[in-house]
């Protein structure tokens, strides 16, 4: 017999109640979990800053694993308590900066991925711009505008 963690009752392969599997709640449980979201970020950070080529070669890490844990955790609580159902991302306020605290912040994974988006489209037309010859002050006039 087991006690589902999420009811109370005991029960013998799902909770008739909740109609998961013991193996299911647990992985639900630590996928959700702040510092589960916190120490994925801090990975997928890590992985950017040491790529040798594509957009976070030049990308430096200048925290440690504790500085960012202690920047983030209660960013992430405030996140997630305001943004129900969202998921959180970090994001580099500076897209061109570094992973420092300063240039830091927590938005919707969605947001970050339009924002990626954008500065992907914003590059493709200035190399495009560059690949037809025209000056780089006349590239730069074209993407104020």
């Amino acid at each position: 017999m087991r006690v589902c963690k999420k009811c109370g009752e005991t029960f013998q392969g799902r909770c008739p109640n909740c109609k998961r599997s013991k193996d299911h709640r647990r992985y639900a449980a630590v996928k959700d979990s702040t510092d589960q979201k916190i120490k994925s970020a801090w990975y997928a950070i890590c992985k950017r800053s040491k790529a040798k080529s594509g957009p976070y070669c030049n990308v430096e890490l200048r925290m440690t694993k504790s500085e960012f844990y202690f920047w983030a955790k209660p960013r992430y609580e405030e996140f997630l308590e305001t943004h129900s159902g969202v998921r959180p991302s970090v994001d580099r306020i500076d897209s061109y900066g570094h992973y420092e605290l300063g240039n830091l912040q927590v938005i919707s994974f969605s947001e970050n991925s339009k924002k990626a988006q954008e500065l992907n489209r914003v590059a493709r037309y200035a190399l495009r711009l560059l690949q037809e010859g025209l000056p780089s002050n006349i590239i730069l006039d074209k993407l104020k505008s």
